[in-house]
């Protein structure tokens, strides 16, 4: 009788995990708790957004040009120093892939994913970092290799992309 006597405003509240009248269409908007709707959209967002000003900072504190031109003052081989730059780019990758994870992380937590729910995201995240050193080595390695016929510059080159996406866990671009 008193449940028959509450007015709408009276009315407990939904237990939890309840649906919406929308989530019971679409079963990814559910509202899983007090204070966030999951939306895949956003998270792919805030996670590219963060890994944006993560490059640009890494674009204004490293000098890459500058760091291949160094390289070639020493006294070593062209494929020596090539070797050396894709070592400094893979160790710049691999704390940038780190931080990326942990970013991943914390942003299915706050937006009540579980992890694997939204791998893709993850790994679209990771193979743009990994596509963004390979374009560096591209870039800035091939400098390093003056002097070297073409045909066996672009061979070392390759190769040292190959051993960068191995390092890195990437896919091959061939």
């Amino acid at each position: 009788m008193k449940a028959q006597a509450m007015t709408g405003r009276d009315q407990p509240p939904p237990p939890s995990g309840a649906r919406s009248h929308d989530a019971a269409e679409a079963p990814d908007k559910v509202v899983p708790g007090p204070g966030r709707i999951r939306r895949r959209d956003l998270l792919t967002r805030q996670l590219h957004d963060q890994l944006d000003t993560m490059l640009a900072g890494l674009e204004a504190a490293a000098d890459c040009a500058g760091a291949a031109r160094s390289l070639r003052d020493e006294g070593v081989s062209p494929a020596e120093r090539l070797a050396r730059f894709a070592g400094i780019l893979e160790s710049l990758a691999s704390g940038l892939l780190a931080e990326c994870d942990e970013l991943y992380l914390a942003a299915c937590r706050e937006q009540r994913f579980a992890p694997t729910e939204v791998e893709d995201i993850r790994a679209s995240l990771r193979e743009r970092v990994i596509g963004y050193f390979c374009m560096l080595l591209k870039a800035h390695g091939g400098n390093l290799l003056e002097g070297l016929e073409p045909a066996q510059a672009a061979r070392l080159l390759a190769r040292a992309q190959e051993q960068l996406l191995a390092a890195l866990g990437g896919r091959s671009s061939s």
